[in-house]
């Protein structure tokens, strides 16, 4: 079977689900990837050589309609899996049910409609006219929300968003015999990158105002340890919240940019935490990061906060505190960093139930379900 999997752009995180998908399909199926590119050419971290992609230049209406028609023209897939109800995936895939009958199953990975809630209604007003000529502007992502039962099914990740739109739930997931703390040796590493003298505690991701790192930050410097280091893994020159970040504990804070996936288990490897908080917004509450999944992977100890289905995630693999608690959030840095057989269990517990509920395995299982309950396998 052919799947042709729509991205709505190519060129930003958003891919990082296209990714995963295409990774768990293409284990059985011929898999093509289809979508704009609205920024720099194909996102960085994605762009391994792993996966081909078709893609056509990002565009303002009206113009986009013709780069609109030529990912139809591309689709060869007996089933079309769209990702995030966007006018730029979901909408050609509609588009492209209706002509060319191929039955379509949107993803769901963000409520893409809650970034914008936090705005006042005359500011999300203003801004929708200034950017009605964007492909996925804020009203057309209200009129592709309401187009969502059209969908033939739909999968998506957190117990959020299946509540809010139906279908299957399909959660973020890691291929766990890549992503392996068995393939590393966590003091070479330190050594190689001269950091063997420093307790480590990371953050892996796209770096935002929302993801709390002020918060690990402040919970660093009250620790008043000399030898703890947060270690940034995925920012860019130009992220000035993580830059002003850096400016305030120079001493404290080491960045990298952005990593190819295949290297981010031997960054992983040198973490002897991972932290990932949330901030409880309409931002974050359908996330679930898919970095937790790395770190599970990894058998890496984590911290996050109680926001969203991370404390059902964590329960007995990981540690999880109130938003904006920075006392909690030192404290429990200290006790796995002092005790080194409870932060073993969490990250040994993490591993085996990364490999039981969020591995390509077992997103294999949900998939190969769906489409025997679909009929489109046997």
């Amino acid at each position: 079977m052919k799947i042709t999997i729509l991205g709505h752009d190519l060129s930003n995180n958003s891919l990082a689900r296209v990714y995963v998908l295409a990774k768990v399909l293409s284990r059985k199926n011929k898999v093509q990837i289809i979508g704009p590119v609205f920024g720099n050419g194909i996102w960085p971290p994605c762009d391994t050589g792993e996966l081909s992609f078709i893609s056509v230049k990002g565009k303002k209406y009206p113009f986009f309609f013709a780069e609109a028609k030529k990912i139809i023209d591309n689709i060869k897939g007996n089933i079309v899996y769209a990702v995030t109800p966007q006018p730029s995936s979901f909408g050609i895939g509609l588009i492209n049910k209706i002509f060319k009958k191929v039955p379509l199953i949107l993803d769901i990975d963000d409520w893409q409609v809650g970034f914008y809630l936090h705005e006042s209604k005359f500011k999300r007003f203003s801004n929708s006219l200034r950017h009605i000529l964007y492909p996925n502007a804020y009203p057309y992502l209200l009129l592709m929300e309401s187009l969502v039962k059209y969908a033939d099914n739909i999968t998506s990740v957190s117990n959020f968003l299946q509540k809010k739109f139906g279908g299957i739930k399909l959660p973020q997931g890691r291929d766990t015999d890549f992503c392996n703390p068995n393939n590393f040796d966590q003091e070479a590493l330190k050594e190689e990158y001269k950091i063997s003298s420093y307790r480590i505690i990371m953050f892996l991701g796209t770096p935002r105002p929302h993801k709390g790192l002020e918060k690990v930050l402040e919970a660093i410097i009250k620790l008043k340890r000399d030898n703890i280091k947060l270690m940034i893994i995925g920012t860019t020159k130009d992220n000035e919240f993580v830059n002003n970040l850096a400016s305030k504990e120079p001493d404290k804070i080491i960045l990298f940019g952005m990593c190819p996936f295949k290297d981010i288990p031997k960054y992983l490897a040198m973490a002897d935490i991972v932290v990932l908080p949330q901030k409880q917004s309409s931002w974050s509450i359908g996330q679930v990061p898919s970095k937790f999944f790395d770190a599970m992977s990894m058998a890496k100890p984590i911290i996050s906060t109680k926001v969203s289905e991370i404390p059902e995630i964590l329960e007995d693999c990981g540690i999880t505190v109130d938003t904006d608690d920075t006392e909690s959030l030192a404290k429990n840095i200290a006790f796995l960093l002092d005790n080194e057989k409870e932060a073993k269990r969490l990250g040994k517990n993490a591993r085996e139930k990364c490999i039981r509920e969020y591995s390509f395995d077992a997103l294999e299982r949900i998939i190969d379900k769906m489409f025997k309950d679909m009929r489109l396998i046997n």
